[in-house]
């Protein structure tokens, strides 16, 4: 990834840094040296340490978020073709981050996999669900998808992108004709 301007270098800096540490153990100064920028620039930017992790969040959860979306659609999640498309484009989005993830100290690896699923789980509260069992259904496919993707952030990424899409949407499919 080419970083092209200091917001991008603020983002970089604490990634590398929670790589090494827990991220309540970093502070702006931190970051601000590890991004070479001032402190008026990472406040132009960002008014806290967490600020700057939730937009990292964000990011993060854009491309998850978008194609979840449509699999949690009405009768979506027992259409193959459309689950395995949007459970592909979901892991290629977790993937690109592959390298940041799997780098960042236990803890904080473990938090950002927690809080990408919070993320994208909010965004899902407004879609409506003609009945009870239907609703339950959802989130027990998308508790099995944020399992699934935890457990292979976890270990590494040792599956391939697609490895992992076939694995989540037989998984999801089999949890829909049930």
């Amino acid at each position: 990834m080419k970083i092209t301007n200091s917001k991008e270098y603020i983002g970089e800096a604490i990634i590398h840094l929670m790589a090494k540490r827990k991220l309540e153990d970093i502070t702006i100064s931190d970051i601000c040296k590890k991004a070479g920028v001032s402190r008026s620039t990472f406040y132009r930017y960002f008014s806290s340490v967490n600020d700057l992790y939730e937009s990292i969040i964000d990011n993060v959860a854009e491309g998850v978020i978008k194609a979840s979306f449509i699999l949690l659609q009405e009768d979506i999640p027992n259409e193959e073709e459309t689950v395995k498309k949007c459970v592909c484009q979901i892991s290629s989005s977790l993937h690109e981050y592959h390298s940041r993830i799997a780098n960042l100290v236990p803890g904080n690896r473990a938090r950002m996999i927690w809080d990408l699923s919070v993320s994208v789980r909010k965004s899902q509260e407004n879609i409506e669900v003609k009945s009870q069992e239907k609703h339950f259904l959802r989130i027990a496919q998308m508790g099995a998808f944020i399992g699934i993707l935890s457990d292979w952030a976890n270990n590494g990424f040792k599956q391939s992108t697609e490895e992992i899409s076939e694995i989540i949407s037989s998984f999801i499919l089999k949890l829909g004709k049930n």
